[in-house]
């Protein structure tokens, strides 16, 4: 997952970088609230395994953190909430509308309309067949 990270772009690393640390969060919320037996084990220790080089990544790899910023929870907090504000905006990519000619918009309608017709057409087919076996 870590190699997948680009270099080019220091917005872009950081959001990566706090994303995966919203995603281990997440994974150790949910391994929380997991059964406790034996059967999830080998689950729990892979998702922990995940977790550690994450974590381990971010603190080491990237220095992510400042010593400053780690000796103080009051800053590490702001930094996170910042940085969730950051990931919450939506980016929008040049958003340009092109309007569909009138022949153009009927085609498009009447195609979506028959695709419709036709998944709804198969679902009563397979219906019946079902009610009739």
């Amino acid at each position: 997952m870590n190699q997948a990270i680009p270099s080019g772009s220091r917005i872009l690393n950081t959001q990566i970088i706090t994303s995966l640390g919203f995603v281990s969060n997440n994974y150790l919320k949910i391994l929380a609230y997991s059964p406790r037996s034996a059967d999830f084990s080998e689950v729990k220790d892979k998702v922990l395994d995940l977790c550690r080089s994450e974590n381990y990544y971010r603190e080491q790899v990237c220095k992510y953190n400042s010593m400053q910023t780690q000796q103080d929870a009051n800053r590490i907090s702001n930094k996170m909430l910042l940085l969730r504000r950051l990931i919450q905006q939506g980016v929008v990519l040049k958003e340009e509308l092109k309007p569909l000619g009138v022949g153009l918009k009927k085609f498009v309608t009447g195609l979506a309309t028959g695709l419709v017709m036709l998944v709804v057409s198969a679902l009563i087919i397979k219906a019946q067949g079902f009610l009739m076996a």
